[in-house]
C-alpha cells in the first residue's frame, strides 16, 4: 500500500530531470514482477528493509522515494571512468528481435571487474483484473499528500492505474553479463558487447526503453548508465525507434 510513494517521486523525477535520469521500477508480488531481479533486491539495494526502498546507481544513502532528488544530486557529478553507449540498434517487427551493441571508452585505467549490464523497462503497463489494482496507504489522507494519491481509494482500480517505468528484464543477469568487459582496463581503450534479444509479442515495443549500464562487479556499484539508442542502422529503424525516448506518455 506505500508503493504509491514509489510511483508519486519516480514520476518527480522523469519529469524533473528527463534527460539525465533513469528509473527502474522493480516490483513485488504483482503481475509486473521479473523474478530473478526482484529476488536480487535485496542485494542490490543497500541496507534494503521492504518495498518501497530506493537506491541510487546501487550505492548507500538513499532508501525513502523522498531521497531521490538528493541521490541524484550527490551522483550526477560523479566522475565515472568511462562512457556507455547504444550504438548499431536495430528492430525487426516481424521476429521481433532487437540487437545492439554497448560501447565504453575508458578515460581511466581499472583494476576491478567490470561488467556491461541491460536493463528493459516498459511505460504504461495496466491490465484489467483485481491483480492489478493498487493499494493505496494514503486514501482519505490520513498520511498526508501523495501526489493526489489522497484522493484515491484505498484499493485503486485497475482501470485507473498505468505503471512506468517497469522491469521487464536485465540481462543477462541483476549483476550483469560475467566477461563482457574484462578487466584489468587501461585509460584510451575501447570495450564493447553485443546484445539480442526477442521481444515477448506481450511487450509493446514502442513503450520500452533500452538501459545499457556499466557495473564494478566487485564494489556492486554502476559507474555509468544510458538510455539513448546513438547509432541506428539503417533510416527505417530511426523512424520506429524515435518513440523509445518519448516521455511523459
Amino acid at each position: 500500500p506505500w508503493c504509491v510513494r514509489g510511483t508519486c517521486f519516480m514520476d518527480y523525477m522523469a519529469e524533473t530531470y528527463p534527460d539525465t535520469w533513469i528509473g527502474v521500477a522493480v516490483h513485488n508480488n504483482d503481475p509486473m514482477v521479473y523474478a530473478p531481479y526482484d529476488a536480487a533486491i535485496s542485494s542490490i539495494i543497500p541496507g534494503f528493509q521492504g518495498y518501497p526502498n530506493v537506491t541510487t546507481d546501487r550505492t548507500a544513502g538513499d532508501s525513502d522515494p523522498s531521497d531521490l532528488e538528493a541521490a541524484y544530486n550527490r551522483r550526477i557529478n560523479a566522475i565515472s571512468p568511462a562512457t556507455i553507449d547504444i550504438v548499431d540498434f536495430s528492430w525487426n517487427p516481424d521476429t521481433r528481435m532487437v540487437a545492439f551493441d554497448l560501447r565504453s571508452e575508458f578515460v581511466a585505467d581499472v583494476s576491478n571487474e567490470l561488467r556491461f549490464g541491460v536493463i528493459i523497462t516498459e511505460d504504461s503497463l495496466w491490465g484489467t483484473t483485481a491483480q492489478w489494482n493498487q493499494a493505496n496507504a494514503y486514501a482519505g489522507g490520513a498520511n498526508g499528500p501523495m501526489c493526489g494519491y489522497e484522493s484515491m481509494p484505498s484499493s485503486i482500480p485497475a482501470a485507473q492505474m498505468h505503471y512506468d517505468h517497469v522491469a521487464r528484464t536485465i540481462l543477462d543477469t541483476p549483476f550483469g553479463t560475467p566477461e563482457s568487459v574484462g578487466w584489468p582496463v587501461t585509460a584510451g581503450s575501447i570495450r564493447t558487447f553485443s546484445y539480442s534479444i526477442e521481444i515477448p509479442s506481450s511487450w509493446n515495443f514502442e513503450k520500452l526503453h533500452f538501459i545499457g549500464f556499466l557495473l564494478d562487479y566487485d564494489t556492486k556499484r554502476i559507474l555509468n548508465a544510458n538510455d539513448v539508442i546513438s547509432n541506428y542502422v539503417g533510416v527505417s529503424e530511426l523512424e520506429r525507434d524515435l518513440a523509445l525516448k518519448v516521455f511523459p506518455n
